[in-house]
C-alpha cells in the first residue's frame, strides 16, 4: 500500500464514516459481522447490539422485510438492484 491508499484506508476506516459489515455467505445472509464507532455516531446502535442480526434492523420495514431477496438476488445473478 501506498501512502494514498493508507489515508483512504484510514478515512474509510473513521469515526466519521459509518460501516457495517455483513456476510454474503448463503448461510448467513445479511448478518452484521463488525461495525465501527462510526455506526454508533450515526445510528446510536453499538456492535454489541448489532454484531449476530440481520442488517434489515437498520433499514424501514418497507426495504428491510425484503432486503434478503435483494442479496440473494444479486448473489444469483451478478447484478446491483437499487433499493
Amino acid at each position: 500500500m501506498n501512502n494514498k491508499d493508507l489515508n483512504d484506508f484510514d478515512t474509510m476506516f473513521s469515526d466519521k464514516t459509518a460501516i457495517i459489515l455483513i456476510s454474503g455467505s448463503k448461510s448467513k445472509l445479511g448478518i452484521i459481522i463488525n461495525t465501527n464507532f462510526g455506526v454508533y455516531n450515526l445510528l446510536g446502535y453499538s456492535s454489541l447490539e448489532l454484531i449476530g442480526k440481520n442488517v434489515s434492523i437498520i433499514i424501514p420495514s418497507i426495504i428491510g422485510n425484503h432486503h434478503n431477496e435483494f442479496l440473494e438476488s444479486h448473489i444469483q445473478t451478478g447484478k446491483e438492484n437499487l433499493m
